[in-house]
């Protein structure tokens, strides 16, 4: 029996955990489960789950965040996985993503920074640095380089909320291997239903303190409505995941 596609993984410690396969293609075929992972950080993985984690037998973990992401909260690598750090963001001045971390507990400052709607800008401008710095190209080479190899696989890869960079990088992915436009958006966006579900993160605890326009403007409807503009600029001016893998994964 196939798994439905974009199902969570209950891993208590590992939120916005799943496996990128299941999802039907357009040759009518599906694609394989198993084999590659996405999730948020792996800096609170321990104790029971453990085990359930190395079930899934994953031979490679790639870290897409920055340096002063992975020094705050550093990945738990199970002995023997390759662990691999593929910062996207290495070369942005404003890392519009990662940048959030720092003033979350900070609610006059998330109010300066994102109240208003202005969270809408901010993201759109992280989304183009995701795609386009030269480190998002180098990062995702790697990444997608190594999938191709079978000693990579089963792989995982992540940043800190598994949203931006590794929803980018689970679009482009199941872009190439034929998943049509519309589911791809469906499993970008299932990273809304699952970050709900995190209350041990920076975040966690530190929203409702927040003012309800930054509540408002960080919530799943910006993501919503910033995750189609984001497409089409994609679209528009990468002409596709596969133009896109096409010229950076040389």
């Amino acid at each position: 029996m196939i798994p439905d596609p974009g199902q969570s993984i209950e891993i208590g410690s590992l939120p916005n955990l799943r496996d990128l396969g299941g999802w039907p293609t357009r040759d009518g075929g599906r694609v394989r489960t198993g084999l590659l992972y996405r999730s948020t950080g792996l800096d609170k993985l321990a104790g029971a789950d453990e085990a359930p984690f190395a079930a899934l037998g994953i031979r490679s973990i790639y870290d897409l965040r920055t340096e002063a992401e992975r020094e705050a909260e550093p990945d738990r690598v199970p002995d023997g996985t390759e662990y691999v750090v593929a910062d996207v963001l290495k070369d942005s001045s404003g890392a519009a993503p990662a940048q959030l971390l720092r003033i979350l507990s900070d609610p006059k400052a998330a109010e300066e920074m994102l109240g208003g709607g202005k969270s809408i800008e901010i993201f759109r401008r992280g989304y183009r640095e995701i795609v386009s710095l030269p480190s998002a190209h180098a990062a995702y080479r790697r990444l997608f380089s190594d999938l191709t190899e079978e000693r990579h696989r089963p792989a995982l890869f992540h940043c800190t909320t598994g949203k931006e960079r590794t929803g980018w990088a689970a679009a482009a992915m199941l872009t190439v291997l034929g998943v049509p436009d519309d589911l791809v958006m469906r499993e970008y966006l299932l990273t809304n239903t699952e970050l709900r579900r995190i209350s041990q993160r920076p975040w966690g605890s530190t929203q409702m303190s927040w003012p309800a326009s930054v509540r408002r403007s960080s919530s799943a409807t910006d993501r919503r409505r910033s995750a189609p503009r984001f497409a089409d600029w994609c679209r528009g001016k990468r002409r596709g995941g596969e133009r896109y893998l096409a010229n950076r994964s040389r």
